[in-house]
């Protein structure tokens, strides 16, 4: 004998006030004990849903905070990838042994920040080190400009009692003014962090024989659009909580 499986039947849910919902089934009265609504003017509204439990709540509130902390983690990493950032540099190139020996080094200093992707704007200047135990004071440091040339840096390198017109010192100011040119037009992108190098050359006829670097890049997101990114998402929150307790808050007996 084959017995067919009918779907179970919903109980009919018992009649209740229009403005609270009270279980209105066997009242005398047209006025709520609940609220003191008055029946005839809220209504007896019939087929409403029954009262939600405090379990119900929390765990659909659960499963939403799960969602939403994985949701925001995607959106927010996404967000901060999409905003433009400032990058920071710093660019040194140390020139040694030179070909005079009137001194020990000239470091080419170079500072800029742009955003990212952008071509940075640079300051350099350039510092001169004596030989130790030098008498000659060296010159103040000599800051370059997109018009600084040769010239200019041979009368900088001058002040330091070196004679401009040394053959050798010529062509260290001219290896120093390419340095400081190419740092000032620096452009592209540095990788967050930096690097060192050292390069030796060997042999005669050479500006310089040591040639130092280093640089280094730092890169800051703004944090405004991040904040209201983030205020707005938990607004998004605390909007679907209020939702859930609406649809769901438990109420008590009687209703």
């Amino acid at each position: 004998m084959t017995v067919a499986a009918s779907p179970p039947v919903a109980r009919a849910r018992p009649p209740g006030c229009g403005a609270c919902s009270y279980n209105t089934t066997g009242l005398t009265s047209l006025v709520c004990p609940e609220c003191g609504a008055d029946l005839r003017v809220v209504g007896i509204v019939r087929g409403r849903r029954d009262a939600g439990s405090w379990g119900g709540f929390f765990a659909s509130s659960a499963v939403l905070l799960v969602v939403w902390v994985i949701c925001g983690s995607i959106l927010g990493g996404a967000a901060w990838w999409l905003l433009p950032g400032r990058q920071q540099f710093q660019r040194d190139t140390r020139l040694g042994s030179p070909g005079s020996r009137a001194y020990a080094e000239i470091h080419v200093i170079g500072r800029g920040s742009g955003w990212v992707g952008e071509r940075p704007t640079m300051s350099v200047s350039l510092e001169f080190v004596p030989l130790s135990g030098a008498a000659a004071k060296p010159p103040p440091p000599l800051r370059v400009t997109q018009g600084t040339g040769t010239a200019a840096v041979l009368q900088w390198m001058a002040q330091a009692g070196l004679d401009p017109e040394d053959p050798r010192v010529r062509d260290e100011a001219q290896a120093v003014t390419m340095h400081a040119v190419r740092t000032l037009r620096t452009h592209g992108r540095f990788t967050t962090g930096g690097y060192t190098s050292s390069t030796s050359f060997g042999g005669a006829g050479r500006a310089f024989s040591t040639v130092g670097g280093s640089a280094f890049s730092t890169t800051q997101h703004p944090n405004v659009p991040q904040g209201v990114f983030f205020t707005f998402w938990v607004a998004v929150f605390v909007a679907c909580v209020a939702f859930l307790w609406r649809a769901m808050r438990p109420r008590r007996a009687g209703r």
